[in-house]
């Protein structure tokens, strides 16, 4: 046999070697696949009921969802319905809003106007309440100045009365002493009488006030006595000083006549000084 021969049994023999060693393995990794297929079929089948379960509970999912949906579609339906409902009442309501809102404009400007009336009616009432005030004190005044005038009218009146009655009695009295004079020889016209420089009595007075007048004019004496002192117009009164010793410093004749004053001017003067306030008069010096 030669080399090549012998190199191509060994050749083959390798190959049968290998062959059968690849036979043995192929069988031996042909019952492990078929296990593995069984493991894996039954693996499957699990799954694939697994599956039919979740397809099942997908399907029965997927259902409720639709349901859901169409609620949800009907609660949009409704939801929407409900938002034109809820439009349709906002723009009623706005509508309400701004008609109370015009109402509460004029309402508040009729306040505004009834305010400002208020105040001017009460403005008013103060002003006529000053006005009846005033005019009742006016009033008041009135009746109390024509109370005093009935006073004095009544005062007056009686007055009057007793004035008449004196004047008849004075004048029954003048018939009476006219008789008398005339029975007596004396004369009975008053004008004859009416020269007497002084009452007979003795009054005394002081100077109150000196006026002197121009020059050429005459000088004025107002003294402290009058009518009610028998003091009369045409009377001759003297004018004195008291000091360390009395002198006579002129005398006055009576020209007018108050009840408790009169003025005199002076008739002749004394070189014993000039007439002032706080010197003394008397009818018999």
């Amino acid at each position: 046999m030669t080399f090549v021969g012998k190199l191509l049994v060994i050749i083959q023999l390798v190959l049968s070697i290998c062959f059968m060693a690849f036979a043995g393995a192929v069988y031996t990794h042909q019952t492990s696949w078929r296990v593995k297929a069984e493991t894996v079929q039954k693996e499957l089948d699990k799954e694939k009921e697994a599956i039919k379960g979740e397809k099942t509970t997908l399907e029965a999912r997927i259902t409720k969802l639709t349901e859901d949906v169409k609620k949800a579609e009907e609660r949009a339906k409704k939801a929407e319905g409900d938002f034109v409902t809820l439009v349709a009442k906002t723009d009623a309501l706005k509508e309400d809003v701004e008609r109370l809102n015009r109402d509460l404009n004029t309402q508040k400007n009729l306040a505004e106007a009834s305010q400002a009336e208020a105040n001017i009616r009460r403005d008013e009432a103060r002003l006529l309440t000053q006005i009846n005030d005033t005019i009742n004190k006016e009033l008041n005044a009135k009746n109390a100045v024509v109370r005093a005038q009935e006073d004095e009218l009544f005062n007056v009146k009686v007055e009057n009365k007793n004035i008449t009655e004196k004047y008849e009695v004075m004048l029954k009295d003048l018939a009476i002493f006219t008789k008398v004079l005339a029975a007596n020889g004396f004369s009975t016209d008053a004008k004859s009488y009416a020269k007497v420089d002084a009452p007979t009595a003795q009054v005394f007075g002081r100077v109150v006030e000196v006026e002197s007048k121009a020059k050429g004019g005459r000088e004025l004496i107002q003294i402290s006595i009058g009518s009610d002192d028998d003091i009369r117009e045409g009377a001759v009164l003297d004018v004195y000083r008291i000091g360390e010793r009395a002198k006579f410093l002129a005398k006055i004749k009576i020209e007018l006549v108050k009840p408790d004053a009169a003025v005199g001017s002076v008739i002749s003067g004394s070189k014993n000084g000039v007439i002032e306030k706080g010197d003394y008069v008397t009818t018999k010096l």
